[in-house]
């Protein structure tokens, strides 16, 4: 057993509050090389990780064993690492004619190690490597058809893997089957070095390996990529549309159209998972818009945009715009450009800002945009394929705010209605979500899973309430949630995360006052709250300061006394909802 030393520079994904984040790495094979170039990559891209590292193949025994080495180090993620060639010496040891009852042996084994993981601390979250495929040639081209095959079985447990892990927030694949097909069994798999140190995975392999565990953590820790950023002009179409009109453009089936309409393809089916897209051309605005409104072949549509820019103003300054009105940070954003020199000025100006350098054919494009993998997706809800409406009524709100000279007029006139309820079966996953993407209002930065959502509404000690908000241009879904535990006299708030959707419309005020209104019910005399100060979230910086809390000297937390809250005007009505 070895203890890596800690990554701590500024690392973009995992997150760089004070403490270092820890990470578990246990594998049926040797993992040092792994765990070294862990320890490079995450330099590399900055932050805090501490790695523990497992002897060979002691899965069974670290997880099991509840007095072990893994426990006592207790980690906030758990790799379990698996290869393929360790499957087929078991699969050769085994009576593997019966092939359904070796793959059903299997999964079961990993379901009981992932429960014992998952009971030993709520929350943690677990990766579980796949298999890379191994065609041993004992079937030939028919391995397919015959269930005893060990490429058919190998296969099954892939499957049985995807639906272990659908619906749980907590377990994710990392997919090695993926990166195989991708990189080449040839480069994935070192012969030599399995034979002479039982390490599976070649040297030229372990950086992808590495990354993919990186941004998998990266986007559970709630730093995923939320807008895709387009332009035009040779990048979405063949040809410039103020040159050549819609009707010469190059789109559709024929010839390299094709290549223009597989990136809005993709484009959309992002969109659809809720990403958010943006266009930013050096364009008129009338003309730009021609083939969303024209042209036959067009996947995209003008309602799939959040925010539309097409002006002759530099785009580093377009970008700025477009991020301060999708209220996100810079580093949520990816930017797609053929034009070197532009691309080259937005990284230079805006070096958070991921911009892929393109192939100069665009043929080409399509294939290297999927294998950067961009947009790795965390935690899911069916609120994603609304995130783009609820983005553009942001957007109204503020023009309609424009009309407006006092405030309050223009708050009073939206005729908000806030509902309020605890946890429920209904909210749960996107109470989970919102707190994993939630950065920049996020008092302590705490992320919760489903499951923790749903232990804090089952323990009598915490409580929990959401908070949805809708007003005349539209509903907007959840936009608040906190967690409160009752220590003594005193209610505690544990996290208090609000979407940058609705900020400055009073529905802090709303939130206190429930808070208070629950303190006072379980005989609280004060509330407290923290601040953990991270580089995303100085928004809330002087939050409590502002809602009356006073801080308090010996520990730095803030406390509001119960009899000295002041109820605030607000202009919001609120409703229960549970």
């Amino acid at each position: 057993m070895k203890i890596s030393a800690s990554l701590v520079s500024g690392f973009t994904g995992i997150k760089t509050e004070s403490k270092p984040y820890r990470l578990a790495v246990l594998g049926d094979s040797a993992t040092q090389l792994l765990v070294k170039t862990l320890t490079r990559e995450g330099q590399a891209w900055g932050g805090g990780l501490e790695i523990f590292e497992s002897d060979i193949n002691q899965i069974d025994h670290m997880v099991r064993n509840p007095n072990s080495d893994l426990y006592v180090f207790s980690p906030e993620a758990v790799l379990l690492l698996y290869s393929a060639e360790e499957l087929q010496k078991q699969y050769y040891a085994a009576n593997h004619r019966i092939g359904e009852q070796f793959v059903s042996d299997k999964i079961t084994e990993i379901r009981q190690i992932v429960s014992c993981l998952k009971a030993d601390a709520v929350g943690r979250k677990i990766i579980v490597s796949n298999y890379a495929e191994i065609n041993d040639g004992v079937y030939g081209n028919n391995a397919n058809k015959y269930r005893a095959s060990f490429l058919s079985s190998l296969r099954r447990i892939n499957i049985a893997l995807m639906d272990m892990v659908e619906g749980d927030s907590s377990v994710y694949i990392l997919d090695l089957a993926l990166m195989q097909s991708r990189i080449g069994r040839s480069k994935l798999f070192d012969p030599r070095l399995y034979v002479t140190s039982s390490m599976v995975y070649s040297v030229e392999a372990l950086p992808v390996i590495a990354r993919n565990i990186i941004e998998i953590l990266a986007s559970v820790q709630g730093n995923a990529r939320k807008c895709l950023i387009l332009d035009l002009d040779n990048t979405i179409w063949g040809g410039v549309i103020g040159d050549d009109g819609v009707e010469k453009i190059e789109l559709g089936e024929l010839g390299i159209g094709k290549a223009f309409t597989r990136i809005q393809r993709w484009a959309k089916e992002l969109r659809s998972r809720g990403i958010l897209l943006a266009v930013c051309s050096k364009n008129s605005d009338e003309i730009a818009k021609e083939p969303f409104l024209k042209h036959p072949d067009m996947e995209l549509r003008l309602e799939d945009i959040s925010i539309f820019i097409a002006n002759w103003d530099d785009k580093v300054t377009n970008i700025r715009y477009i991020q301060s009105m999708l209220n996100i940070g810079f580093d949520s954003m990816v930017f797609i450009d053929d034009n070197p020199f532009e691309r080259e000025l937005v990284k230079s100006a805006l070096p958070e800002v991921a911009v892929p350098d393109l192939p100069d054919d665009p043929a080409e494009y399509m294939d290297f945009l999927q294998e950067l993998n961009l947009f790795e997706a965390g935690t899911l809800s069916d609120l994603d394929a609304d995130r783009t409406l609820m983005v553009q009524r942001g957007i109204e709100t503020r023009q309609l705010q424009s009309k407006f000279e006092n405030e309050g007029d223009f708050l009073q006139n939206l005729n908000m209605i806030c509902k309020v309820s605890g946890f429920n079966n209904f909210n749960t996953p996107r109470v989970a979500q919102l707190s994993e993407r939630s950065n920049q209002f996020n008092l302590r930065t705490i992320r919760y899973s489903e499951q923790e959502v749903r232990a804090i509404s089952q323990n009598p000690d915490f409580a929990g309430m959401a908070f949805s908000l809708e007003d005349r241009l539209g509903d907007h879904g959840l936009i608040s949630a906190v967690v409160l535990s009752q220590k003594g006299s005193s209610l505690f708030i544990d996290n208090w995360f609000m979407s940058c959707r609705v900020l400055k419309r009073g529905v802090e005020h709303v939130v206190l006052d429930k808070i208070i209104c629950l303190a006072i019910a379980r005989g609280c005399e004060v509330v407290v709250g923290e601040y953990i100060p991270t580089r995303k979230n100085g928004l809330v910086s002087n939050h409590y300061e502002n809602l009356g809390f006073h801080s308090r000297a010996d520990d730095g937390l803030w406390v509001l006394p119960v009899t000295d809250f002041i109820k605030v005007e607000h202009f919001i009505e609120v409703v229960r909802h549970d």
